[in-house]
């Protein structure tokens, strides 16, 4: 069921909703990595990252909320402070429920214009090789691979 949504850029986060925004980003990536742990304390340190990230002229911090105020997706990226030509995006969610109804493209789309209009040239990011659907989307929106990442455990 398709629904309408709302874009919400955020300049500061109250400590409620970068709690809510730090949960889903540490527990979404279990999905990919399901050895990957998640604890209060992982959260807390992330709201964290978040609230500060939300303050930083460099950084952008997205929602998408349904018509009743639900958070029903969520971007993060910034500008590197160091290369101000790369943009990098730390996380894009939507929830499951909402999925392929166009809040992930919006949100990747208003982020990207937020990058070229604070100057960058390139826009980065990490695809887990087994979120296939989000490397389906990146390559629709243009991403190109250009390295991988290999892992062995130990």
């Amino acid at each position: 069921m398709s629904g309408s949504f709302v874009l919400q850029a955020h300049a500061e986060l109250e400590r409620v909703l970068a709690v809510e925004l730090a949960a889903i980003h540490e527990v979404v990536p279990r999905g990919w990595s399901p050895e990957s742990q998640v604890s209060e304390k992982s959260v807390q340190r992330t709201a964290d990252t978040f609230m500060a990230a939300a303050l930083e002229p460099y950084s952008l911090i997205l929602t998408a909320r349904d018509p009743s105020g639900d958070i029903i997706g969520f971007h993060w990226l910034r500008i590197d402070k160091d290369a101000p030509e790369w943009a990098h995006i730390h996380s894009l969610w939507v929830a499951e429920a909402r999925r392929n109804q166009g809040i992930g493209t919006a949100l990747k789309r208003e982020g990207e214009d937020w990058a070229r209009r604070q100057g960058a040239k390139r826009l980065f990011t990490s695809v887990n090789v087994a979120n296939t659907r989000m490397i389906a989307m990146n390559e629709r929106l243009g991403f190109v691979a250009e390295s991988v990442d290999m892992v062995k455990k130990l």
